[in-house]
C-alpha cells in the first residue's frame, strides 16, 4: 500500500474491489502527510469491499440510494431521497450504522410522533428496514434494528374525504366544458388514478364491451411528464363502465380529430387538473376535496350500493381486499344495522 510524493504533498493510486465484487481503480491527491494518505486508503479500501461494521448510517443511505437509482422508480427514489434527508440522516447521521439498536430506532419513532401521520411515519420506518436489509446483505451488517423493533400503528384520526351521489351531481350542474364535465366523470364513476386516466389512450377504450382497460400511469419528475407501468401489478385492470358513461365518452371521442395520442391530451399534468377543480369547487357551497376524493367518492358510491369488498378492491386496483379495508373501513360499519336487522326476519 505504497504512498507517492506529488511535491509539497501526498497521494494514492490503488486498486479495490467493490461490494459487488468488481475490481476498480481509486486515485487521491492533497494529503499534507504519507501517513494520511495510507489511512485514506486503508479506510476506503475497507468501506468499499462491504466488509466494515464501521460504515456511518449517513454512508449506508448514499450507498442504499445509488443501488436503488436504477432499479426504482424516479417518484420512489424521489420519496427515498425525502425520508432519508429529512428524517434519517438527520437523527442518526454519522454514527456506525452497527451501533444503532432496536431501542434507537424506537427513540427515533418517538421523535416524529407528534408530527406525522401513521402512514407517513410507517413509510419512513419502511425506508430506514429497507437501508437496513441492503446492509445486512452487501454490507456484512448483522441485524436490521428497524426490524426488530417493529413498527407500532399509529391511529390516525378518519381524514377520508368524499362527496355523496347528490354532492356530486350538484357539482356537475355547474360544469359547462365539455372536455372538463368528460373528465370528472371518467374519474367518478371509474375510481382510477389521476395517473392512470392521464395515460388513457384511445386504444384503451373497448367500445364494444364498455370496458376501460389501464395499463399506465404517468407521473410528473422533475417538470417533465413520464409514463410508467402503473403503480402495482393489480393496478393492471379492466374497468367495466356503465352505458351511459360510455355514451358521453362517444360524443367526446367523436370530437376529437387526432386519435393518435392521448384520451384527455387537453391536459398538461394531475397538478393543473387539482388546480381548476379546486377553482370550481370554491365558487359552489359543496365541501371542499381534491381530484383523487374523486376516487374515495367512487368507492364510497359502490360500499353504499352494498357492494362487496372484493369487487371494490379490484375495482379500484388494490393489491388485496385488506389494502381496501384499511382505507375503507370506516364506511363498511353503516352497513351492519341493515344485516342485522335482516337476521333479526330470520326468527
Amino acid at each position: 500500500m505504497p504512498a507517492y510524493k506529488d511535491g509539497d504533498t501526498w497521494f494514492v493510486k490503488f486498486y479495490y474491489q467493490d461490494w459487488t465484487g468488481e475490481r476498480k481503480v481509486k486515485k487521491k491527491r492533497g494529503f499534507k502527510t504519507k501517513k494520511e494518505a495510507l489511512q485514506f486508503e486503508r479506510a476506503f479500501i475497507e468501506k468499499a469491499s462491504g466488509k466494515n461494521d464501521s460504515i456511518t448510517v449517513s454512508d449506508l443511505c448514499d450507498q442504499f440510494l445509488e443501488f436503488k437509482k436504477n432499479r426504482v422508480k424516479p417518484t420512489t427514489l424521489r420519496g427515498y431521497q425525502q425520508a432519508i434527508d429529512n428524517h434519517i440522516k438527520p437523527y442518526f447521521g454519522s454514527r456506525p450504522a452497527a451501533s444503532v439498536s432496536p431501542l434507537d430506532v424506537i427513540k427515533w419513532q418517538n421523535s416524529q410522533y407528534d408530527t406525522a401521520s401513521g402512514n407517513t411515519l410507517h413509510g419512513r420506518h419502511v425506508v430506514l428496514s429497507s437501508i437496513y436489509n441492503f446492509g445486512r446483505k452487501y454490507y456484512k451488517l448483522t441485524n436490521n434494528p428497524a426490524s426488530e423493533a417493529g413498527f407500532q400503528v399509529k391511529e390516525d384520526p378518519p381524514k377520508l374525504k368524499f362527496w355523496t351521489k347528490d354532492q356530486y351531481d350538484s357539482f356537475m350542474e355547474t360544469i359547462t366544458d365539455p372536455k372538463a364535465y368528460i373528465l370528472y366523470e371518467t374519474l367518478y364513476w371509474s375510481g382510477m388514478r389521476i395517473g392512470e386516466l392521464l395515460a388513457l389512450t384511445f386504444n384503451d377504450i373497448d367500445w364494444e364491451n364498455n370496458i376501460i382497460r389501464i395499463r399506465r400511469n404517468m407521473v410528473r419528475v422533475d417538470g417533465q411528464n413520464i409514463v410508467y407501468s402503473p403503480k402495482t401489478k393489480s393496478s393492471v385492470r379492466d374497468v367495466l363502465m356503465p352505458g351511459f358513461y360510455m355514451d358521453e365518452l362517444r360524443e367526446y371521442s367523436d370530437k376529437v380529430y387526432d386519435k393518435s395520442g392521448r384520451l384527455f391530451e387537453f391536459v398538461s399534468n394531475a397538478n393543473a387538473v387539482q388546480k381548476v377543480f379546486r377553482d370550481r369547487i370554491r365558487k359552489t357551497d359543496l365541501p371542499e376535496i381534491t381530484i383523487h376524493d374523486l376516487r374515495h367518492s367512487h368507492a364510497s358510491l359502490l360500499i353504499n350500493m352494498g357492494a362487496p369488498v372484493v369487487l371494490v378492491s379490484d375495482r379500484l386496483g388494490h393489491g388485496d381486499s385488506s389494502v381496501t379495508l384499511r382505507v375503507y373501513s370506516h364506511l363498511f360499519p353503516s352497513k351492519q344495522k341493515e344485516i342485522v336487522d335482516r337476521l333479526n326476519q330470520l326468527r
